[in-house]
């Protein structure tokens, strides 16, 4: 295939690795439920970003195991304390 962009445009190509593309076209299909094809991000204030943002990683995800993205992070961050170690802070 071959195709001509004009100048200075951008371009976005999707990894040729087969398992990446469902976990890419699942992202854009969460993003296009907040944002619209036709509506560009700026039209946005920060708090309305960050409530979106917030809505997709509090939902839960089948890869894991029907986990919220910031309950797992935050079970991380968890593991990574220890226990009985002075820390400054």
């Amino acid at each position: 295939m071959r195709f001509t962009l004009e100048p200075g445009t951008k371009e976005f190509f999707v990894a040729p690795l087969p398992w990446r593309r469902p976990t890419s076209e699942n992202a854009h299909g969460l993003l296009r439920r907040c944002f619209p094809g036709s509506a560009h991000v700026s039209g946005w204030c920060a708090e309305d970003l960050e409530a979106d943002a917030l809505a997709i990683d509090d939902r839960p995800h089948v890869s894991l195991a029907r986990h919220a993205l910031t309950d797992v992070y935050e079970e991380h961050l968890r593991s990574l304390r220890q226990t009985g170690v002075a820390t400054t802070g």
